[in-house]
């Protein structure tokens, strides 16, 4: 630890070397492809060698080792992943249930560890842990049970689109979940040995449904089970969104705050009640006592929050601060930060990954900054009357929640977009009430249902329940205002750095030079405009979103934006239009949608409807079921605008419907967005009829990008229409392995003979095309944002430029 006294500068100082490796592990994450294993470990072993000669190179061989143990641990973990021709087909798996099963509507989801994989009779080494669902009609999954399953699955994928918030395929290589599927009902599941009642798993399942059970059905309980054992399927959404919209959300996650509130609250206690235990302080003092104590207890809670990534790297956290409160070091100082961050990455290289990384130690650093400044001034201030130090404290208290607000402030617009105005004021309110009420409440709670005290334990719940409720009407209050959260698209990756380079400046002491300047640092990250710019005059811009089975897509043109479809809302709660299409549409900087299209009423199409009338609203919305959407009109063949010198026109369907024939699928709007650059024809779920009304009616079918009309189905895409549209490249919008096997061999078939390139949202991700200048432009997310754990792009690898059949000079708007 003496070393932690030497100069930064200096190469044998351990600060150095934990700063080099910490630098060398984080490093990994910005790649797009792995170097190969043997040359990364060849690096870390001449880097070695060159540190034994050179005291310099010391940190560089601390950096190479960092990548070294990262690069491995990425490579062992991409290794371990099903055969691709073993998806969607019957496996059987024998294994072990981790964690707590979450129930959902119908089914439960629950992480199983692989111990054998069988596939046709032969084994196949395992992949791991795994995420599986088993539907209502079948057995019920308790924790740590084995069990041998006949399963379908699929490997570890997510929607891949601009501007997400959320990648659920980073977030299964970073918990090690390297496959997903179902269980299937035939053969039945075997249960080969029952669950340990005795288990942490099992005691937390059944504290949540106790703690479910004992308070009143539809509240807010489910903030009580979050905050008593880490389990958070029961919180409602309108909960989730008042946290997030005040800043609050990281209450009810335990991580370092509540393990650290929990330690501290123990080691106060211990350390006083070690003084009167006789002999034993003179073999042990009474705050070295506490702190073992105190991380005793962190340790045991961490337990109970099921020991999640967070909670193991609040433990990390919480054991560097103990190590140096123990050797009489600074336990807030910027040594036991980065000794803290040392260890973390250590013992999870794929930390970086997660938001909660860096939000972590974001805080954690702004913390050692402002305690810092807190010293100073009480130290300044120390002779100042009771009362008035009072006043001062919660000064303190204050001006350390806008510390954050400002040191913060960087990090959540690139990882969020969004920055809550209202969370300084409401965690200087919610944090007292939450980690000195609610915690301990739910913590006693816990320990009175363990002993048997049941009643006494529902009690304890109830308690932390009122301090809940009284807290909720001030963040619904906050959450209702207005100026609440602050949004803005997302920002260029280079204006981050910069922006946090601004909030030091602006965080460093008063007399600190170039103070001031800090706030022209955060200007890139405030100007810099979303969404790459807005098309010019004639041009625009196709998106079609990947929204699994479904459709979601967007025109942008120079001033305005239209969305074509919706995307699905999934049984389960997951709805594309509030995770999928509202992102993306933030990241333009739309302030509204000028024109919304929902083809017809299938929920694939019409799903997420809701989430984007609440969150932008539209100006006009056109229909085929006008019924189901209260202020929209019915779509009808002739209706026909122009934005910025582009042209929008409805094909289909007529405006007149002989005897209520045409309905359903058939009764899509069909759209075609047309400009001297090129057109795009979208189509919705039309069929065969369909196809073949447009192509023996007069209107103008050209076009150089056609969205391939239902999903590519067998039923549709006929030889005529085709021949009619002649497009240079088509567009699926399909989910990953679906169950219909879209789009059919047929179809694929019929587009191959005409020499139409067909991609496809389960393979590249999203999908842009530009219609500007000489040529027409198409790029795939998956292509243009990879990185070495996502699964790579089928066909766009990189951007494809197509010329369109015909000039459009004659285009008049």
């Amino acid at each position: 630890m003496r070393q932690f006294s030497d100069g930064w500068n200096n190469p044998d100082n351990l600060h150095s070397w934990l700063l080099a490796f910490c630098a060398g592990v984080i490093s990994l994450r910005f790649l797009e492809q792995l170097p190969p294993p043997g040359l990364t470990v060849a690096a870390a072993a001449l880097a070695a060698l060159l540190a034994v000669r050179g005291r310099w190179l010391r940190p560089v061989a601390a950096y190479a080792l960092g990548f070294c143990w990262a690069g491995v641990v990425a490579a062992a973990l991409l290794d371990a992943t099903i055969p691709v021709g073993m998806e969607k087909r019957d496996a059987v798996i024998s294994g072990r249930v981790v964690g707590v099963p979450a129930a959902g509507e119908g089914y439960q989801r629950f992480d199983f560890e692989v111990e054998q994989l069988q596939h046709r009779g032969v084994t196949h080494p395992s992949p791991g842990k795994i995420r599986l669902k088993i539907y209502q009609d079948q057995p019920r999954i308790r924790s740590g049970q084995r069990w041998r399953l006949t399963v379908r699955l699929k490997r570890a994928r997510g929607f891949n689109n601009p501007g997400a918030l959320f990648n659920y395929e980073t977030h299964l290589f970073h918990h090690r979940l390297r496959a997903t599927g179902y269980v299937r009902t035939r053969p039945p599941p075997v249960l080969l040995k029952s669950h340990d009642p005795h288990s942490v798993a099992a005691f937390r399942a059944r504290a949540a449904g106790f703690i479910r059970d004992s308070l009143e059905p539809g509240g807010r309980a489910g903030l009580v089970t979050a905050l008593a054992v880490g389990l958070r399927s029961d919180m409602r959404d309108r909960d989730w969104e008042v946290l997030v919209r005040t800043g609050t959300i990281h209450l009810v996650a335990i991580s370092g705050l509540h393990i650290g509130l929990v330690s501290g609250l123990v080691m106060l206690v211990c350390g006083w009640g070690w003084r009167f235990a006789g002999a034993l302080p003179l073999r042990l003092p009474a705050p070295k006592a506490g702190v073992a104590a105190g991380l005793l207890a962190g340790f045991i809670y961490a337990l109970l929050a099921g020991m999640t990534i967070p909670t193991q790297r609040a433990v990390c956290m919480l054991a560097a601060v103990a190590v140096a409160m123990f050797f009489q070091r600074r336990p807030f100082g910027a040594e036991t930060l980065v000794l803290a961050l040392a260890v973390v990455l250590a013992f999870d290289p794929l930390a970086p990954l997660a938001a909660g990384f860096w939000l972590s130690f974001g805080a954690v650093g702004v913390l050692v900054i402002g305690v810092a400044r807190t010293r100073t001034a009480s130290r300044e201030r120390s002779e100042a009357p009771s009362a008035r130090r009072v006043l001062r404290q919660l000064g303190a208290w204050s001006a350390i929640q806008m510390l954050l607000f400002i040191g913060m402030a960087p990090l959540l617009l690139a990882l969020f977009h969004r920055v809550s105005i209202a969370a300084p004021l409401a965690n200087l309110v919610a944090i007292p009430a939450i980690g000195l009420a609610a915690v301990p409440s739910a913590l006693l709670g816990l320990l009175l249902y363990a002993a048997g005290l049941e009643q006494a334990a529902a009690l304890a719940f109830q308690i932390s329940l009122w301090v809940i409720d009284a807290l909720w009407n001030l963040l619904e209050w906050f959450s209702a205002a207005a100026w609440s959260v602050w949004q803005r698209p997302p920002p260029p990756p280079w204006s981050v750095p910069l922006a946090v380079v601004g909030a030091l400046l602006l965080l460093a002491p008063r007399a600190f030079p170039a103070k001031r300047t800090g706030l022209l640092w955060f200007v890139p990250l405030l100007a810099a405009p979303g969404g790459g710019g807005a098309p010019g005059p004639g041009e625009f811009r196709y998106t079609m979103l990947e929204v699994g089975h479904g459709l979601a897509s967007v025109v942008q043109t120079r001033n305005r934006l239209l969305v074509y479809d919706a995307g699905p809302r999934f049984p389960g709660g997951l709805d594309t239009g509030e995770t999928v299409v509202v992102p993306f549409l933030r990241q333009l900087g739309a302030p509204a949608i000028d024109a919304l299209v929902v083809s017809h009423g299938d929920n694939d199409h019409s799903g997420g409807h809701r989430a984007l009338l609440e969150h932008f609203g539209a100006k006009r919305v056109l229909t085929s079921v006008p019924e189901m959407i209260p202020g929209s009109q019915r779509c009808r063949a002739g209706q026909r605008w122009v934005w910025d010198e582009v042209s929008f026109e409805v094909l289909w369907p007529p405006p007149w419907s002989p005897q209520g024939r045409i309905r359903g699928n058939d009764a899509s709007c069909v759209l075609k967005v047309s400009s001297a650059f090129g057109s795009v024809l979208l189509t919705g779920d039309i069929g065969k009829p369909a196809e073949e009304a447009l192509v023996r009616s007069r209107v103008d079918l050209a076009a150089e990008v056609l969205q391939v009309p239902h999903h590519g189905s067998k039923t549709s895409s006929t030889a005529a229409f085709l021949e009619r549209v002649r497009p240079a490249l088509a567009l699926a919008s399909i989910g990953y392995l679906n169950r219909y096997g879209h789009p059919h061999e047929s179809v694929r078939a019929r587009y191959a003979r005409r020499r139409i390139p067909v991609y496809h949202t389960a393979g590249e991700g999203a999908i842009a095309v530009s219609f500007s200048g000489a040529a027409i432009s198409v790029r795939g997310h998956r292509g243009a944002e990879r990185k070495y754990w996502l699964l790579p792009p089928e066909r766009l690898a990189a951007q494809v430029r197509v010329r369109p059949h015909r000039r459009a000079a004659a285009f008049i708007p």
